[in-house]
């Protein structure tokens, strides 16, 4: 237990410092993503004792596919992405009126990075080194559903009419069920010794960093 908690911290806060000191010459950027770091791990640890609230009420008497549904699409991923998001808009709200695309993924990637920090530091807690880096593999699945929302925030604001409307409606839909299926997959019932479930997400958050690597490269030649 102790080595997963000090793995968790170390990689976590040399990482985010690494970052922040590749952009220390931009000032008010390194500041904003620290802000966000602790941002996100406040955020987490407020959705936790929600959860912790909401759970036994809505879970109390439902089936276990309905339960599967649930755990997998709403106590996890409606409540964790939609926090995320509102964070993230309430903090672009309250400190610029307009962004480039590069600083408003680092603003959300320190956001989600903060998110998980707490959550793989509460794990650390609980279960072993092996059983850990199951849910460590949740780190890449939250940040990549948050830059797909960042994306369409950068798209909605740069759209006009429909578009508009479109893209509004992305930005919230695509992380939810980014995570939902993710979460979906990783309870599964698996009767094989290999975890299909387990390499199917993982599979899952792959693709989805090479879509969004081109979506990106797109977006930047314009």
């Amino acid at each position: 237990m102790l080595i997963s908690i000090i793995t968790t911290i170390l990689i976590t806060l040399c990482l985010e410092i690494f970052i922040i000191y590749r952009f220390k010459s931009q000032e008010v950027l390194a500041m904003k993503m620290w802000q966000l770091f602790l941002a996100g791990i406040a955020l987490s640890i407020a959705i936790l004792f929600l959860q912790k609230l909401i759970n036994p009420i809505i879970l109390n008497g439902k089936g276990e596919n309905s339960s599967l549904i649930y755990s997998s699409f709403i106590t996890s991923s409606l409540l964790e992405e939609t926090g995320k998001i509102v964070a993230l808009l309430i903090f672009l709200a309250l400190t610029t009126t307009r962004y480039e695309l590069k600083s408003l993924l680092l603003y959300t990637f320190s956001l989600a990075w903060g998110f998980c920090f707490f959550e793989n530091l509460r794990y650390g807690f609980t279960y072993e080194l092996g059983t850990l880096m199951r849910f460590k593999m949740a780190t890449p699945m939250h940040i990549i559903a948050t830059l797909f929302a960042a994306l369409f925030i950068f798209k909605y604001t740069n759209a006009s009419g429909r578009k508009r409307d479109l893209w509004a409606l992305l930005i919230f839909l695509v992380p939810i069920l980014v995570h939902g299926f993710y979460n979906l997959l990783l309870q599964m019932p698996n009767p094989t010794p290999l975890n299909f479930g387990f390499t199917f997400a993982a599979m899952e958050v792959i693709i989805l960093y090479i879509v969004f690597f081109f979506i990106y490269k797109k977006e930047e030649e314009k």
